[in-house]
Order: structure tokens, then C-alpha cells, then sequence
């Protein structure tokens, strides 16, 4: 399980990951976390596949791929929501894509594949962790701001010198 290529009827899996759609200029409402898996069906040729709506994108790299599939997901949701003839049916339409088909299954095994190779070889691919450090580290710096803010205000407009310890979280 360790270093074996996977493969998938379209050709290898060589990515997988996730997309977060929150509300927008663009899109208004939250859907929930999609997986997508990047397959490479030739040299040079990748598709990158949102697993949970069925859309393929597209490119001569991962990156191409994964952008294109990105770009795709917004305008389905898009016109998923917005349009005349579907957007009372939104919601519903998710729920038969989300829904799993013989497809979806080979996807969903080989996606459980790689992160079983990526969890042995110690890479995780669960950013909460992680994003929890960047908000404690956040609400700190607000915290210190406060400080200084509530010590200004008591001192009104005497002078005081202000000092941020200034920590980069991003």
C-alpha cells in the first residue's frame, strides 16, 4: 500500500484534496466540503474530478486541472441556485449528485487509498489543526490589540507609546 501507483478506470491518481465553497460576492450560500481526486490519463493531460458534483476540469498540469474544475464548480452552483428552469430545486439537485453511483464509488476508494498512503508516510491532509493554531494565535493579537485600545481610551489624548509584538499566521 506504501508506494504502488493507483489507478482508476480514466488513468492514475496522482492528487487528491478539497474544496470549501463559502458565501460570496459571487455564490451566497455555504456548501459543504467537496473532494476532488486528479487522475492522469496521459502524459501531460490530467483531469481533476469533484467527486461529490461530477464535474471534470481540465489541463496540461495538476494545477490547470484543479483551477479549471474549481472554476466549473462555481458556475454550476451558480446556475444551480440562480437559474429560472432549476433554482427552486437547488438543494435537491445537490442531494441526488451527492448521491453514489459505480463512479463515484471507484472515486471514493482510491481517494480513501491515498490518504491511508499519505497517513502512513506521516503527510496529513487535515488543515484544522493547523488553522486552529492560526486562530489562537489570531484572537491573541486581537487580544492584545483590545489592551492597548481600552489603555488608550483611559488615557485619553496623553502620549502613550504602543508596542505590538507583531506574529506573522499566514
Amino acid at each position: 500500500m506504501t508506494t504502488e501507483k493507483i489507478f482508476v478506470a480514466r488513468g492514475e491518481v496522482v492528487g487528491i484534496g478539497n474544496v470549501k465553497v463559502f458565501p460570496s460576492r459571487v455564490f451566497s450560500y455555504e456548501i459543504p466540503m467537496l473532494s476532488f481526486i486528479v487522475i492522469r490519463e496521459k502524459p501531460e493531460q490530467y483531469v481533476s474530478t469533484c467527486i461529490h458534483l461530477h464535474l471534470d476540469g481540465y489541463g496540461d498540469t495538476q494545477e490547470k486541472a484543479y483551477e479549471d474544475m474549481k472554476e466549473k464548480i462555481i458556475v454550476f452552483l451558480d446556475d444551480n441556485f440562480t437559474n429560472e428552469k432549476c433554482k427552486d430545486h437547488g438543494w435537491e439537485n445537490l442531494h441526488d449528485l451527492f448521491q453514489l453511483d459505480s463512479w463515484g464509488i471507484e472515486l471514493w476508494n482510491a481517494y480513501r487509498h491515498v490518504q491511508l498512503k499519505l497517513a502512513r508516510k506521516g503527510d496529513q491532509m487535515d488543515a484544522v489543526s493547523e488553522l486552529m493554531d492560526i486562530i489562537l494565535k489570531l484572537e491573541k493579537q486581537i487580544a492584545k490589540l483590545n489592551t492597548i485600545k481600552e489603555q488608550l481610551e483611559r488615557e485619553g489624548n496623553r502620549t502613550v507609546e504602543v508596542t505590538l509584538d507583531y506574529e506573522q499566521v499566514a
